[in-house]
């Protein structure tokens, strides 16, 4: 039979050294679970300045959000699609909506679908054709709540 004073020991040893042990396991056997992240969008590492395309001026959106839409010549059914899509995304951020601007541009130096710029011009996520506006939309939400500017 064990004596009061090494169970107090054994458990003592168990709450201290158990979950540095478990932590250390599920690290090393699950290496998965690391990458998980919860935006919807590509990230784009390392944001691209929105200066530095020359796609427009940019002076009139400083320090707001903009979704933008980037379009590579005409407007096809997908692409009216989107931006209808794009303005749904905008009206269910709510009161959130007058932090945010939509725009679309006509442009070849990036790939054609939905844009996200930060209020300090960096675009930092990207939505390619078709789309989901739940999944935008939650991106932006995150976003914003995080953000105290724009």
């Amino acid at each position: 039979m064990m004596s009061k004073t090494n169970r107090t020991w054994i458990i003592l040893l168990l709450l201290f050294l158990g979950p540095p042990l478990l932590a250390w396991y599920l690290y090393t056997q699950h290496p998965e679970w690391l990458n998980k992240t919860a935006n919807k969008g590509i990230l784009l590492s390392p944001p691209i300045n929105l200066t530095k395309l020359s796609l427009m001026d940019t002076s009139q959106f400083q320090g707001k959000w903009l979704l933008m839409y980037i379009i590579p010549g005409d407007c096809d059914e997908i692409c009216e699609q989107d931006r209808f899509l794009v303005q749904q995304v905008h009206k269910a951020l709510g009161k959130e909506q007058s932090r945010v601007h939509r725009i679309v541009i006509k442009s070849s130096k990036l790939d054609t679908g939905l844009y996200i710029v930060d209020p300090w011009g960096n675009v930092i996520m990207h939505y390619p054709k078709n789309i989901i506006p739940r999944a935008v939309k939650d991106d932006m939400s995150r976003l914003l709540k995080a953000s105290q500017i724009g």
